[in-house]
C-alpha cells in the first residue's frame, strides 16, 4: 500500500504505511531470525521509510544468513551508492557478480555515476 500511494504522490498515506510494514517486520523478525527473506523485506521498508542505516542492517543481516541472495545484496549495494560509499557498493558488485552478472552490471552502472 505504501508503494501504491507513493507512486500517486500521496506521501503522507505511503508514510503511514511504511512505518506500519517497518513494525510489523521488525516483530517478524523477532519471530523468525534465521528468515533471511524477511530481514530483506525490513531492509526495504526501512529503505523506503529513509532510514537507510537499519535498511543496511537488515540487509547485512539477510546476506549473513543467505549470502547468495541476489536482491539483498543488489539493494545493499545501492544504499551504498547513494551514501557515497564507493568501496561498500564496489565490494557488493564484486560479490553479486557470480551470483547474477545482469544485476550486477546494473549496481555496476550506478556505482560508476558516483
Amino acid at each position: 500500500m505504501g508503494r501504491a500511494f507513493n507512486l500517486s504522490g500521496k506521501t503522507t498515506e505511503a508514510n503511514r504505511f511504511y512505518s506500519q510494514a517497518v513494525t510489523g517486520l521488525v516483530a517478524e523478525t523477532a519471530r523468525n531470525p534465521a528468515n533471511s527473506e524477511v530481514w530483506y523485506l525490513l531492509g526495504n521498508a526501512y529503505f523506503t521509510d529513509n532510514q537507510r542505516d537499519k535498511a543496511i542492517d537488515a540487509y547485512v543481516k539477510s546476506l549473513d544468513i543467505a549470502p547468495k541472495f541476489a536482491k539483498a545484496r543488489y539493494n545493499l549495494g545501492i544504499i551504498y551508492t547513494l551514501k557515497k560509499n564507493k568501496a561498500g557498493a564496489t565490494q557488493q558488485y564484486d560479490r553479486l557478480v557470480p551470483v547474477d552478472a545482469k544485476l550486477a552490471e546494473r549496481l555496476r552502472a550506478e556505482i560508476d555515476k558516483i
